[in-house]
């Protein structure tokens, strides 16, 4: 069977639309699944346990059809209240909590930023004055990065010293 066919009646066997001779023709194609190809070894495996479970003469109880649809119905019957259990009440009284409480905390933040009350003012009313505290702050800064950077340099050079001695007894 070609490989058009055998893919175009696999599809027609998974959407239901075969007959009983293309089914058999399909069972027939997939008897042997050592000798096809990897990409149909697992609708091969399927198939063939399929045909195998189709052999067998499974006898249902009787009634058995009865008392699952009763079943089905009685559960559909008693879905149908919206509040059939206390979890699924307090899922909802939680969600409704916290539906207000982001509300009310958006409300909060949002009065809060109209009013202006969130906004930073300014420090100094004399921009000669900031400029001088501004200038103090960075050289502080400054003076703290330089230090550091000595002490850096300090450390690098003890490290490079140590290499080179060590270094040195590694070649002796």
């Amino acid at each position: 069977m070609r490989t058009e066919d055998l893919e175009e009646l696999l599809a027609k066997f998974y959407d239901g639309k075969t007959d009983e001779q293309e089914e058999e023709r399909l069972f027939a194609a997939f008897q042997h699944e050592q000798e096809l190809p990897a990409r149909w070894q697992s609708e091969a495996r399927l198939l063939n346990t399929w045909q195998q479970m189709k052999s067998c003469n499974v006898v249902c109880p009787s009634g058995l059809e009865e008392r699952l649809a009763s079943s089905i119905d009685r559960k559909a019957a008693s879905a149908h209240f919206f509040f059939s259990s206390g979890r699924r009440l307090r899922r909802w009284a939680v969600a409704v909590a916290a539906v207000l409480l982001i509300g009310i905390g958006m409300g909060l933040f949002l009065t809060e930023v109209r009013e202006g009350s969130s906004l930073p003012k300014d420090t100094f009313s004399n921009p000669d004055e900031a400029y001088r505290v501004l200038h103090a702050t960075l050289m502080e800064v400054s003076a703290g990065l330089n230090s550091g950077m000595a002490h850096i340099s300090e450390v690098c050079m003890d490290i490079n010293r140590m290499n080179k001695e060590c270094m040195n007894e590694l070649k002796e």
